[in-house]
């Protein structure tokens, strides 16, 4: 008999819409039974630890093998977590009791992540931020022999969130990127500190392992700089363009040096950017003077809010006068908005605005497309305005042609006041280099994406270049500093792939990436607690699309991938999804790992309820699914073979500047269908050998059913539903779905299926994995079958196109769940009398036995008022 396991899922009950609000659809909280995993680790159906090969490290240092890690027993999977700034330095009995708890699931690294802001220099007050405290570090040095001992391996994060300033002898910390993003790329004394912090670190002999940590085999793995890269802070990100001297200093006279070795002298830079030049013409918006009583509502303006925004609009003498006293539930309310317009990309344009403000404020003034995908036609820019009347002129050259475009004035602040006097755009002006800029006296300005349209393009795409060359330098540099001058011996990767070249990225050890669905949006003020919202949506949905397909269509070819950050946020309802379609899909793609984040932020590592968008130490429903997740995903077996596409260089850089982004860096920007991934292992080549672009079928548009199959998983996405999709996937020890249920319908699933009764939400997700060794009798199963999780007492708020939010109210302990009421009938002959099972309790212990029925039928049951159960067969 096949040591996989069948079982059969059949769906009674018709959901409702899955977007619905909150308060409309879910059970009342006497529905809902209390429960919170254990923070302990009791030996039990819910405990794998000793599937970790304790110590980590006990096979030697990990290393790259044919495009793998690898350690002297063979290739090494990592199922991780993350910790976060005090997460990382917690007294000892804390550290012993979370490194039980991690091992418990199965999880065997640890992301030591943010440990830069202020923990390891002794927190917030600290005095300097040069030298590591030693009293923290000693909590670190137990936290990481704790885990050590466990099997569980560690990644250290070096450069995270610590800013320099003038403590420690550096500028003052304004008008810099959040966490000096960008700078520390080029600016040598942020890149001489970063050195010394790595080398002090990893250098340091922890006492409780007798090894430094550049010699210590249970680190896995070493991370130079998390999402950084003054590429993406260009043109991904934004910010870069804050800084002043001597950091615009420092740039600009390495943009000078890189433009004279290129071009040799300014005679061929100005034949080069040849500019364009043309005649002012006649205005091409109507009433840009906003005749006397003029309120926009016609001639092509309008003034965008909704029904959070808080913001009269008046005319007094033909003066606009915007009052904003509350911004809107979106980002980009209000705005004025002036259409009627079309644009040539060989043209050039003059925008002109006089305006001011009641304090001193900034607003955003761009051309964009009146139409969808809404996307910039070349020219944005920041207006300084002041409470003195100013006029401000920008001569601009459109990236494309477009028949309808329009003007948006917007990046507006609550509590200001705004004046316009006109706006007007001309055809007509001036772009290129200017007569008092000059390569010999370094005073060619640097080129802020925002100017982008005042610069001729091949000004633009020399800048690009240069930023590529910069960032390369920059990670060459550091990477050698390591492996040369400080000599770890674990793989070492830059930063994330989307934050920079995929080419520099795929020089280091490793490559890295990122993904949240649904990440918070603060409309107000980055990270306020009381301002936010996400989208109530479940990933299931727009798994063609969203996510997973651009992930996979990022790897490169012959690179261990690791995915180092990834969650879907709380509290989105369907969240529970998440973990259970990264780990299909990093099994049917083959990476290598896997970080979810995070484990906990603060030294709270037991909390009874979710305390915040992104912890799993209290998420019921993420950490219960968490070892189906983890044998799923280091499940054994051949990958397919993949299809693989030539990034070259000069496509990279191509696409760059195309985009002005990096987000398109994979098959999307070499105009591959993405979809692929469901169906078949990718990956991108950047070493020259794949020359051709692969031929792959094509999907219809409406493509609504996808299968992939190798040796190790079985997947399928089943969309044919609108709103009602579900994944299901199998191996040989797991089986994992999630999705909508709907009617009768059988959902294949390897050869299983469901029967649910009716749910809050009209969908769960269910897990079965084996936890019992091989040949071992009887064979133990862990069954999980979630579906709504609250805090008790959480209000969550409709916000209108599926935006939530709880505001600042999170609720209180402790965490509520749903019990879910189906059947599963294991179809395998001969098992009537041969099963039994056990509803768990909190800390994983059996609670009364129940026989199976009808010959092989295990009924959950809400009453049961549990989420996992223990299945045995004899």
């Amino acid at each position: 008999m096949s040591r996989c396991i069948r079982f059969v899922l059949y769906t009674v009950f018709i959901a409702a819409c899955p977007t619905v609000l909150f308060a409309e659809k879910h059970g009342a909280e006497s529905d809902l039974f209390p429960f919170v995993l254990s923070f302990d680790a009791p030996k039990n159906a819910t405990d794998i630890s000793d599937r970790l090969d304790a110590p980590a490290g006990k096979h030697g240092f990990v290393h790259v093998a044919d495009g793998h890690f690898a350690t002297e027993k063979g290739r090494i999977r990592f199922w991780g977590t993350n910790t976060c700034f005090s997460a990382n330095f917690l007294d000892r009995e804390a550290a012993d009791r979370m490194a039980d708890r991690l091992a418990r699931f199965g999880i065997n690294c640890v992301r030591l992540h943010h440990m830069d802001s202020h923990d390891i220099w002794g927190g917030r007050g600290a005095k300097t931020q040069m030298e590591l405290d030693q009293g923290q570090l000693d909590k670190l040095d137990y936290f990481v022999a704790a885990l050590k001992k466990r099997g569980i391996y560690v990644n250290i994060n070096l450069h995270v969130s610590r800013s320099l300033d003038e403590r420690d002898g550096f500028p003052k910390n304004v008008n810099r990127p959040m966490h000096d993003k960008g700078i520390d790329n080029y600016y040598r004394p942020f890149i001489e500190a970063n050195k010394k912090y790595a080398r002090d670190l990893l250098t340091h002999v922890n006492p409780y392992t007798g090894r430094a940590y550049r010699e210590e085999p249970a680190v896995a793995m070493i991370e130079i700089n998390n999402e950084n890269s003054i590429l993406c802070m260009w043109g991904g990100w934004g910010g870069l363009d804050v800084i002043g001297d001597p950091f615009l200093a420092d740039l600009r006279n390495a943009w000078n040096d890189w433009l004279e070795k290129k071009y040799g002298n300014e005679e061929a830079l100005r034949r080069a950017w040849s500019g364009r030049r043309a005649p002012i013409g006649d205005e091409m918006l109507r009433n840009a003077g906003f005749s006397d009583g003029y309120v926009p509502q016609g001639d092509g303006w309008s003034w965008e809010t909704d029904e959070r925004t808080d913001a009269p609009i008046t005319n007094t003498d033909g003066v606009l006068r915007l009052d904003v006293r509350e911004k809107g539930a979106v980002a980009w309310h209000p705005q004025l908005i002036g259409r009627g317009f079309a644009v040539e990309k060989d043209g050039v344009y003059t925008l002109t605005i006089r305006a001011k403000a009641n304090r001193k404020s900034e607003v955003r003034l761009g051309v964009r497309m009146n139409h969808e995908p809404w996307e910039g036609l070349g020219f944005d820019a920041v207006v300084p305005l002041t409470e003195e009347w100013d006029t401000f002129s920008f001569a601009f050259a459109p990236d494309s042609d477009d028949e309808d475009a329009r003007i948006a004035l917007g990046g507006l602040h609550a509590g200001t006041v705004y004046e316009i006097d006109f706006l007007s755009l001309k055809p007509g002006g001036e772009i290129g280099l200017k007569k008092d800029q000059s390569l010999a006296a370094k005073t060619v300005p640097v080129i802020w994406k925002k100017d982008v349209g005042n610069r001729p393009v091949e000004a633009v795409d020399d800048f690009c270049d240069f930023l590529f060359d910069v960032e390369a330098r920059y990670w060459d540099e550091m990477h050698r500093f390591l492996k040369e001058d400080v000599q770890v011996r674990q793989p070492v990767c830059g930063t994330q792939l989307e934050y920079g070249s995929t080419h520099a990225q795929a020089k280091m050890d490793y490559c890295d990436v990122h993904a949240y669905w649904n990440h918070p949006d603060f409309p107000g003020r980055p990270w306020d607690g009381n301002n936010w919202y996400l989208r109530n949506r479940a990933l299931v949905n727009y798994l063609d699309r969203e996510i997973m397909v651009n992930l996979a269509t990022k790897r490169v070819e012959g690179k261990p991938f690791t995915v180092s950050e990834y969650n879907h946020p709380y509290p989105n309802q369907y969240a529970a999804e998440g973990l259970p379609i990264l780990a299909a899909f990093g099994a049917f793609q083959d990476w290598d790992g896997i970080f979810p984040f995070a484990y906990s932020h603060s030294p709270n590592v037991e909390p009874r309820m979710t305390t915040g968008f992104f912890d799993t130490a209290g998420n019921t429903h993420q950490m219960a699914h968490m070892i189906a997740c983890r044998n799923l995903f280091e499940s054994d077996g051949l990958p397919a073979d993949p299809v693989v596409a030539p990034l070259t260089a000069e496509n990279e850089r191509k696409i760059v500047k195309k985009d002005r982004h990096l987000y398109n860096l994979g098959f999307s920007g070499l105009g591959l269908d993405r979809r692929i991934a469901l169906t078949q292992r990718v990956a991108v080549d950047v070493s020259g050998k794949i020359k051709e672009m692969p031929k792959i079928s094509a999907f219809s548009p409406d493509e609504t059913l996808f299968t992939g199959a190798s040796d190790r998983i079985h997947m399928n996405v089943d969309l044919t539903r609108k709103n009602r999709g579900f994944l299901s996937a199998a191996s040989d020890d797991t089986r994992l779905f999630t999705g909508f249920v709907n009617g009768k319908t059988m959902y294949p699933f390897g050869e299983s299926a469901i029967l649910f009764e009716k749910t809050n939400l009209g969908w769960a997700t269910v897990s079965l994995t084996r936890i019992s060794r091989d040949g071992e009798t009887p064979r133990r199963f862990l069954l999980v079958a979630t579906g709504e999780m609250r805090n008790t007492d959480m209000k969550l708020e409709s916000l209108g196109d599926d935006r939530v939010t709880v505001g600042n109210r999170w609720g209180k302990p402790p965490v509520l769940c749903e019990g879910i009421t189906a059947t599963i009938k294991f179809v395998e002959p001969g098992l009537a009398g041969h099963i039994r099972y056990w509803p768990l309790d909190e800390s994983g212990n059996r609670r009364e036995e129940r026989q199976a029925v009808n010959g092989g039928e295990v009924e959950l049951k809400s009453d049961f008022q549990t989420i996992w159960y223990e299945v045995e067969i004899r």
